[in-house]
């Protein structure tokens, strides 16, 4: 973890631009599952993280396997949310209770989302020096609507929801 990253976005007001590359996931509207999985394994310390990518009778004509150790979630890219949204939830899944993926808020609105990957203990220790607006700018990707299809006003109120609902306790 690099807390020099975290010190600039979260002691401070959110900069105009927020464009790291070093300490983010970034995942665009186009990208494929496989790609999103290999991006993510690389932020895991020695984690074995794939993804596998098989013909199937779905709308979309294929389905997503990933793995991580003995573990696989299978995702239908037809289903309800979106394919790059399904694939962060299954990945977050897949590698928790040791890591989270969370949601970098001030990358709302565009076509590419940013997504951050830290131990939970790292989190946790996050949470203990900033409090709440560690939640309201690295929001758990698993209390978020689709990403990918849902308006950037409603996936603010979500991140701002989620960060009252667990407060400073």
């Amino acid at each position: 973890m690099n807390h020099d990253f975290y010190e600039r976005y979260l002691a401070s007001d959110l900069p105009s631009e927020f464009d790291d590359e070093d300490h983010l996931v970034w995942i665009d509207w186009r990208e494929t599952e496989d790609a999103i999985v290999e991006y993510i394994a690389a932020k895991l310390d020695g984690w074995k993280l794939s993804a596998t990518i098989d013909d199937a009778a779905s709308k979309c004509g294929y389905e997503v396997s990933i793995s991580c150790g003995d573990r696989t979630l299978t995702i239908d890219p037809s289903g309800e949310l979106d394919c790059r949204h399904a694939t962060l939830l299954a990945i977050d899944n897949l590698i928790s209770p040791a890591y989270q993926i969370r949601f970098a808020s001030a990358t709302n609105g565009g076509d590419t989302i940013g997504v951050a990957v830290e131990r939970i203990a790292d989190w946790q220790f996050l949470w203990s020096k900033y409090g709440r607006v560690v939640n309201e700018r690295f929001c758990p990707i698993r209390e978020l609507p689709d990403l990918m299809n849902t308006p950037g006003n409603e996936i603010d109120n979500a991140c701002r929801a989620y960060a009252e609902r667990v407060g400073e306790s």
